[in-house]
């Protein structure tokens, strides 16, 4: 979608420079957003500590790569001849002024101009022509020195003494701290291209581009320099020709503008992007052929390649909150349980079962379920307290009675059905449901037993036996207590945690629980069914409390 903002449009014109000038690093608001085009952007004063210019001829300043080095009059080699015998022959030849290498004892070779590596191979098999059985090495001790100039921009024409180990960035660099050092000639580095560097060798001119070598590492960007290079530096032009990058990026600013760039390379000038940064989300602001801005929305990596034209503004925009990353827990009887990301809306139940490698011999996955976390009831937690505090200091109500109550009040608040066997099946669709950020999904090992507990003698435990009824149950615990309040006996099914009324021939299932109340001395329990039953209506436990006190 595009969108035109016309000539005049001055409150969207002040939104625009206000997004412009959002910061990165935190959330702060800068002012202007700065100006990274030129030479003196690049090279801090403070950071920067100039080259002496005093060099020891032949001083190695920087590692040789033989694959690009080219040999000239100056360099010094390194020779070891270790012939039979107790002789050892230790050469240091010079390449003369006219491109020869002499060797004592031998015939001269021309060097100059060559390759370092095919210089060492040439000098090599040279020497073995005249020592057959010896072991030579050649390697290059010393580098000549060059002498470059710089034209353009920085008039007059300034003359550099460096090494034929130096490249480009160290020429440019020995410049701008010697510049910046001078006050009257320090303002001459704003006007001047960092993007825009030539260097004419053999009448040849050659385009570099050292904001990608400082940036990207771009080796290409930054050659090593020869004798009698000229380095041509342009002007910028800072009103036409610069590039807006903000938002979620490294380095927000202004940079120069150089034809062929794109999307991609923009954004990697730049800093790169931020982890925050919403690569779906970067907008292009370009001026029309009418006035005014055309906003366009672009994403990376399907727009990468997109052209830029001078002028244009990019703003990458910050993540939504709601695209954090959400998690779910598995745990239980599988064979890879642990925390996994999910996209919360579109990740269902069954495709969990790929990420943690299916379930173990002792797994029941008819039996697993979903714990989902619900907005806490304070009335309710508040209630609980209340109750727990009376038990304690009135004794009226066993402990493993307040427990089951705890769990009564919480069915089916937060646990989900997840029978893993009829989603696979596809049984029932709506078993397979979307998950949510926090889910802990469990997955039980098969349960052959049956828990008895409340008023019962022998409260525990017991095997489950296939058809048995609860009245069964109860006579495995020692049958009811003196207190017991058959007419009020519960089976809490092990799945769900739903409560049921349950007779003596109700038949529980592996893992149920049947719970028998206890008719206690103050007839306390007639008042907490109706709070049981009713707990939308929690607030009355209060009033329960304090008639119980008094």
């Amino acid at each position: 979608m595009k969108h035109v903002f016309p000539r005049g449009s001055g409150m969207l014109l002040v939104l625009f420079v206000w997004m412009l000038t959002i910061g990165t690093a935190g959330a702060q608001q800068q002012n202007t957003l700065p100006d990274l085009q030129s030479l003196s952007s690049l090279f801090s004063l403070s950071q920067q500590t100039p080259k002496p210019q005093a060099l020891t001829p032949g001083d190695l300043m920087n590692a040789i790569d033989e694959n690009t080095y080219h040999v000239d009059s100056g360099d010094e080699f390194y020779i070891r001849v270790d012939v039979q015998g107790p002789d050892v022959k230790i050469f240091n030849p010079v390449v003369s002024a006219d491109g020869m290498l002499v060797l004592p004892d031998v015939s001269a070779l021309y060097v100059r101009g060559m390759l370092l590596k095919e210089a060492k191979r040439r000098i090599y098999r040279h020497l073995k022509d005249f020592y057959p059985g010896a072991e030579i090495d050649v390697s290059l001790s010393k580098v000549h020195k060059v002498r470059v100039s710089v034209i353009g921009a920085l008039e007059p024409v300034v003359k550099l003494d460096l090494t034929s180990a130096d490249r480009l960035v160290d020429a440019i660099q020995n410049i701008v701290v010697a510049y910046q050092a001078d006050t009257s000639r320090a303002k001459l580095l704003d006007h001047v291209s960092a993007r825009r560097i030539d260097v004419i060798r053999s009448n040849v001119r050659h385009r570099y581009d050292l904001l990608k070598f400082m940036r990207l590492g771009d080796l290409s960007q930054n050659p090593l320099l020869r004798s009698n290079d000229v380095i041509f530096v342009h002007y910028r032009d800072s009103l036409k020709s610069n590039l807006v990058v903000g938002g979620e990026v490294g380095q927000p600013g202004v940079y120069e503008f150089v034809p062929g760039d794109y999307l991609m390379l923009a954004v990697k000038l730049a800093g790169g992007m931020l982890p925050s940064a919403d690569s779906n989300r970067i907008e292009l602001y370009r001026r029309g052929n009418e006035g005014g801005f055309v906003r366009r929305v672009l994403r990376l990596p399907a727009d990468s390649a997109l052209a830029l034209q001078a002028g244009d503004q990019l703003f990458v925009r910050a993540k939504p909150k709601n695209r954090e990353q959400k998690f779910v827990e598995v745990e239980g009887e599988v064979k890879y349980p642990g925390v996994y990301p999910i996209e919360e809306g579109k990740t269902r139940l069954s495709q969990v079962v790929q990420w943690f490698g299916g379930f173990t011999e002792d797994a029941a996955p008819e039996l697993a379920f979903v714990q989902r976390e619900v907005k806490r009831n304070k009335k309710l937690e508040k209630g609980l307290e209340a109750m727990r505090m009376m038990n304690v200091q009135n004794k009226q109500m066993p402990t493993t009675d307040m427990s089951f109550i705890k769990d009564y009040y919480r069915q089916n608040l937060q646990i989900l059905q997840a029978d893993f066997g009829k989603i696979a099946q596809g049984d029932n669709p709506n078993l397979d449901f979307l998950l949510q950020n926090g889910d802990r999904i469990v997955v039980p090992a098969r349960v052959m037993a049956v828990t008895v507990a409340g008023a019962v003698r022998n409260p525990g435990i017991y095997p489950y036996v296939k058809g048995a009824t609860l009245k069964d149950y109860v006579k495995m615990a020692g049958g009811y207590a003196p207190r017991a309040k058959k007419g009020l006996t519960k089976l809490i099914k092990y799945k769900s945690g739903a409560w049921l009324d349950a007779g003596g021939k109700s038949v529980p299932a592996p893992g149920d629980k049947i719970f028998v109340p206890q008719r206690n001395e103050i007839e306390f329990w007639p008042m907490l069914k109706e709070v049981v039953t009713l707990v939308a209506q929690i607030g009355t436990i209060f009033v329960i409390i304090r008639s119980v006190n008094k």
